[in-house]
This record gives structure tokens, C-alpha cells and sequence, in this order.
């Protein structure tokens, strides 16, 4: 069909949302429109709200954009969708825009403004010394001590050090830099 719809969730509130509907005409070709409707529908598309008729029809040569409101009597549920309608003659073109914050791309990038704004100024409160005795029984490994750093030095001779060169195979050369190297650690 020479023609696209495009529905875009601009708001949505607990029992209503508001859309705007992008009609164009694909190629410039001019359409003849006999009418576009809404409905707010649920999960399992069944209409939440009445039928909203949009006051376009006749010849269309440009692209237009018109926002609705549409209203439903309850909560909108999670899964919601607005499902718009266009008549052509004798064809249809239905599009359809998902209700649930957050949904489109600029959402996913940008992050949704109302997330997280809920401020509480309650510091934290330190636990009873009864609430860490039980979450230690809980969680045995809160109740271990925190290791301590070990001291990794080793205390090697340079006898060792030229047995241990000469088992790999080492010249005498390789062996003064690894005994300068254990030097520079201590």
C-alpha cells in the first residue's frame, strides 16, 4: 500500500495515554482516506477504551500528524497496546505502538526520567550484634576473619639459587640476572 501509519507513544499515565499518528503517502501519490480510528487495547486485544475516531478523510497529498488522547475506565495493564486503523477504499492498514514506558529506542539510550527519582534520606543503620549472629549461622563466611597479607619473601641462598640455574640449564649469565632480580624484590 502507498501509504504508512506510524503510531508513537508520546505520554502514558496510569489510565490514559497520548499518541501521535504519522500518515504519509509513500512515492507522492495522492490517497483518498475514508476515516482512522484508535483503540486502547489490552494483551489479549481487548478493547480498553471506546473507538476514537480521528477527523481525517478525504484526498491526501502530504504527510500529517495529529495527537490523541485515549482514555480507558481501568489501570492500563502491562502489555497495553494502541492499535490504529486507516481506511483506503477497500483496504485497511493497521499499525500498532506498545503502551509500556520505555519502550522505543530514545528510552533504551537516554534512560526514563521517572525511574529512581524517589529520594530517601534515611541513612543505613548499623546491624545488632543478634542480626550478625544470625546471618553469620546463615552465611558461615561472614564470620571468618579477614585475611591477612603474608609476607612472601623467601629467603633463598645464592647456592640455591646457582642448583636451581643449573637444573634448567642456565649460563652463568642468566643466573646473575635472576639473583639481581630476587635482590631488587627484597
Amino acid at each position: 500500500m502507498p501509504l504508512s501509519l506510524e503510531i508513537h507513544l508520546d505520554e502514558r499515565h496510569d489510565d490514559r495515554v497520548y499518541v501521535s499518528v504519522l500518515l504519509k503517502p509513500d512515492g507522492g501519490d495522492v490517497q483518498t482516506i475514508h476515516g482512522v480510528e484508535l483503540e486502547l487495547q489490552c494483551p489479549k486485544r481487548m478493547g480498553l477504551s471506546p473507538r476514537v475516531l480521528l477527523p481525517i478523510s478525504g484526498e491526501l497529498s502530504g504527510a500529517i500528524m495529529t495527537q490523541a488522547e485515549i482514555r480507558s475506565s481501568i489501570c492500563i495493564p502491562q502489555g497495553a497496546r494502541v492499535v490504529g486503523t486507516v481506511w483506503t477504499g477497500n483496504e485497511q492498514l493497521v499499525a500498532e505502538c506498545p503502551t509500556d514506558p520505555s519502550t522505543g529506542m530514545e528510552g533504551h539510550v537516554r534512560g526514563h526520567p521517572r525511574i529512581g527519582t524517589q529520594v530517601d534520606d534515611r541513612a543505613l543503620e548499623d546491624l545488632l550484634d543478634s542480626e550478625r549472629l544470625v546471618l553469620r549461622r546463615a552465611l558461615p563466611w561472614l564470620g571468618m576473619p579477614a585475611t591477612e597479607e603474608k609476607d612472601h619473601n623467601l629467603d633463598v641462598t645464592d647456592d640455591e639459587v646457582d642448583d636451581l640455574c643449573g637444573h634448567l640449564g642456565l649460563d652463568d649469565e642468566c643466573t646473575q640476572w635472576l639473583k639481581d632480580l630476587m635482590a631488587e624484590d627484597a
